[in-house]
């Protein structure tokens, strides 16, 4: 029979619960959970009944099944927060050994380490994993057939208790073992992490150099065609340049001059002096003959007047 009066409501809501009486019902819970009385991972009525009455003979009090009920949902609760919090520290507790540098936690642009989680401030942590985190049987909670629908109302993810950091109880061989290899094989992942950004920031330098050598030997390429340029038409400019000057010299001109026949000596003398300029000698030795170079040197030449002794006397 479920006795459910025991003492009356006002004297039962003035009761608190301590930690010895969170170990005692933990402990209780416990040693159900490992005769086997939790099929499908719920306590039955029978079950609580045992509870109950165990609790209530070893405290002295008179608690209900409800309250008992009740009691292991805070305790749900307490678990829940406490084990959020280990998994948001459990990379910043890891041992001296495995501990990740100051200076590789700015590579990655980590934040700063948060104060570690300390079990040790919960007594019942290891059977709050036993009672809360059932490795047989994929990770699902303990709860009783009262409450089978409070993960759904205070909205836990319960798939992430598959497993429990425990402090070193008879619940794991060796917990520490587990640990390091955990922490073992995260640094190894940031170390080989940090490596690959290091191998593509260098890939990347390099193809930044090998781009920058690229172009300045394509400028200093170009430079030097451009130059070659220069060079070839200021050759060419000069060769011409000489070319013209000796094709059209005074000498040239004056043996084109000499090659006129019957040339008045005044007229000869007069286009001498007309030869002084580059432009009437180019001019002068670009005409087709000597007939009308002649005529030509008659049109740039004043004949001097001539003086009559006749005229004098």
């Amino acid at each position: 029979m479920d006795i459910e009066a025991g003492q009356p409501k006002q004297e039962r809501s003035r009761t608190r619960w301590t930690a010895n009486l969170d170990r005692i019902f933990a402990d209780l819970v416990v040693k159900q959970i490992e005769f086997g009385n939790r099929p499908n991972n719920v306590f039955d009525k029978k079950t609580w009944n045992n509870i109950r009455n165990e609790f209530n003979k070893q405290t002295d009090l008179s608690f209900n099944n409800n309250q008992l009920r009740k009691h292991l949902d805070v305790l749900r609760a307490r678990f829940y927060s406490l084990k959020s919090a280990y998994d948001q520290n459990d990379f910043a507790a890891m041992e001296d050994s495995c501990c990740i540098g100051f200076d590789l936690w700015e590579e990655i642009a980590a934040q700063p380490r948060p104060e570690p989680v300390k079990i040790n401030d919960c007594p019942i942590y290891d059977q709050l994993c036993t009672i809360f985190t059932d490795l047989s049987a994929g990770g699902k909670y303990a709860q009783s057939s009262h409450f089978e629908g409070v993960d759904r109302v205070v909205g836990n993810d319960t798939s992430s208790l598959t497993s429990c950091p425990y402090r070193g109880s008879i619940h794991t061989d060796n917990p520490s073992t587990s640990r390091l290899a955990q922490n073992n094989s995260l640094s190894e992942k940031l170390t080989t992490t940090i490596a690959e950004r290091k191998r593509k920031r260098l890939s990347e330098a390099q193809q930044s150099l090998d781009q920058s050598i690229k172009e300045e030997e394509m400028s200093e390429a170009m430079a030097g065609a451009m130059l070659d340029m220069v060079a070839a038409w200021k050759s060419r400019r000069t060769i011409v340049t000489k070319r013209s000057e000796s094709k059209f010299s005074i000498t040239n001109c004056i043996k084109a001059l000499d090659e006129i026949e019957d040339i008045e000596e005044w007229l000869y003398f007069a286009a001498v002096d007309l030869f002084e300029d580059s432009n009437l000698r180019e001019t002068f030795i670009s005409l087709k003959s000597n007939k009308i170079r002649l005529t030509w040197l008659i049109g740039k030449c004043k004949k001097p007047p001539t003086t009559s002794v006749q005229g004098m006397g």
